[in-house]
């Protein structure tokens, strides 16, 4: 009994020094990267076209996100939770690096909104992960 203590005691030791590298201190600007995930599928047939997707950038993106932030093409792939087929759609994700404010938050939930309603979308993917950024 003695023994067996003593050996989950000592694996529980091990365990708590696996660690991985120590946590060091970002050295930089501490940000959050935002990824946004625009699909351009229209539900009821079609496509956003490269001339609605610009004129969306222009008029949506570009006023809230005036500091900078990068456009890339993509191919998103999910499988249909009712036909279990896997679904493939032509999309733009959108890479913002901002401060931890109100006003950044408001300003991409808006464009969210926004792109929702004007290409009739039921979700825009939006991924956030923190960031330690040197110019």
């Amino acid at each position: 009994m003695i023994r067996r203590l003593t050996i989950v005691m000592g694996m529980l030791l091990l365990a708590s020094c696996a660690g991985g590298a120590p946590d060091t201190a970002c050295q930089g600007t501490s940000m959050t990267e935002t990824k946004l995930f625009f699909g351009l599928s229209i539900p009821e047939g079609g496509t956003v076209s490269e001339r609605q997707w610009t004129a969306f950038v222009d008029k949506e993106i570009v006023p809230v996100f005036s500091e900078g932030f990068t456009v890339a093409d993509g191919q998103g792939f999910w499988k249909d939770s009712q036909t279990a087929l896997t679904i493939t759609e032509r999309s733009k994700m959108v890479i913002r690096v901002h401060g931890d404010d109100e006003a950044s938050e408001q300003g991409i939930t808006r464009i969210i909104d926004r792109y929702k309603a004007e290409f009739k979308q039921q979700s825009v993917m939006r991924v956030d992960a923190p960031s330690c950024v040197f110019f």
